[in-house]
C-alpha cells in the first residue's frame, strides 16, 4: 500500500478513472495500481498529465476495502487514498484516448 498513498501533498493528482490520489511522480514512477494496464501511464509525463486531474475536492482513505460501504460506493476493492469525484468528463477522456 506504501505506492499507492500519496508522498507528500504537494502537486497531488487524481486518476480520472478510478479516482486514486498520488503525487505526479507517484504517478509517472508507476502507473496506477488500479488502471494501469489500460492508461498506460508509468514512465510517461504526458500520459500522467493526460490521465489524472488536480482538479478534485477531498479525499477518502480505504485501509480495509473488503469491509468498507464507501469501497463499493467508489467501485474498488483496492486500499489506497481516493477522491469522491464521479465524472463523467473524465470517463469520456479515457474512452476517446484508447
Amino acid at each position: 500500500m506504501s505506492q499507492t498513498l500519496p508522498l507528500e501533498k504537494k502537486q497531488l493528482r487524481a486518476c480520472l478513472l478510478c479516482s486514486l490520489v498520488k503525487n505526479a511522480s507517484q504517478f509517472r514512477a508507476n502507473g496506477c495500481e488500479n488502471c494501469e494496464e489500460l492508461l498506460r501511464m508509468r514512465g510517461r509525463t504526458d500520459r500522467v498529465q493526460e490521465c489524472t486531474s488536480n482538479k478534485f475536492e477531498g479525499v477518502i482513505a480505504l485501509m480495509q476495502p473488503h469491509e468498507s460501504w464507501v469501497a463499493r460506493w467508489q467501485r474498488t476493492s483496492s486500499q489506497g487514498v481516493y477522491t469522491p469525484f464521479e465524472s463523467m468528463d473524465g470517463y469520456q477522456k479515457i474512452l476517446k484516448m484508447t
